[in-house]
């Protein structure tokens, strides 16, 4: 309903405007009549430039969610039934590490993969109770490929979390590409005691930007 009114309103202020210098037409001069229907004419250019304008940038915006939605891989966290006929065939696990001067302990989590493959994936940002512990990788990234979607990471974390038998909330950026080298970033964030993860989400992925 608000919307309505605002669209009367606003229609109803576009008719005024232009109709209003009509009525005086007949009483101004050629030069004056001139004058205004050239800052009309200018006027209703800008605003067909500026529709058009719009109309590109939407464009442009959906173009990029089809692609997104097209070759976008996305991954999360394997259910029981994914673990038990998916990951038992993998290797070791593979270990998404940051850089940290502190002795680490390994919290396990496994991940199915959605539209692989998902290239050089590797954690770039691991933040522990509001504490920055790492941002660069120092180990060498992962690979998950159609044939293999499961895989179990080795997040490492400071072994002193991990000791003190508290809880801790933890939040990890994951970096990675598509099989056309578009670069993806992605954050978890997650809630562990010991080396057990006890909640986690995940969110959405997005292109990656510097």
């Amino acid at each position: 309903m608000k919307k309505t009114i605002k669209w009367a309103i606003g229609a109803l202020a576009i008719i005024l405007l232009v109709g209003l210098p009509f009525c005086f037409v007949p009483r101004m001069s050629s030069n004056l009549a001139t004058l205004i229907s050239g800052i009309w004419s200018a006027l209703a250019t800008a605003i067909l430039g500026f529709i058009a304008l719009w109309q590109n940038r939407r464009y442009q915006e959906y173009a990029d969610q089809y692609n997104d939605l097209q070759y976008m891989p996305e991954f999360y966290e394997a259910s029981i039934s994914e673990v038990l006929t998916e990951v038992d065939r993998l290797k070791p696990l593979p270990r998404a590490k940051v850089e940290t001067t502190e002795v680490c302990s390994v919290l396990p989590l496994t991940i199915m993969a959605y539209k692989p493959p998902i290239l050089g994936l590797n954690i770039i940002e691991l933040t522990i109770d509001g504490r920055l512990v790492g941002k660069q990788p120092v180990e060498k990234a992962v690979d998950i490929h159609p044939c293999k979607p499961a895989l179990t990471l080795a997040i490492c974390v400071p072994k002193s979390t991990v000791d003190d038998n508290r809880e801790h909330k933890a939040n990890a950026v994951f970096q990675y590409k598509n099989l056309h080298g578009t670069l993806y970033s992605k954050t978890i964030l997650f809630c562990y005691k010991g080396t057990h993860i006890l909640d986690i989400t995940f969110n959405k992925a997005k292109k990656y930007e510097n």
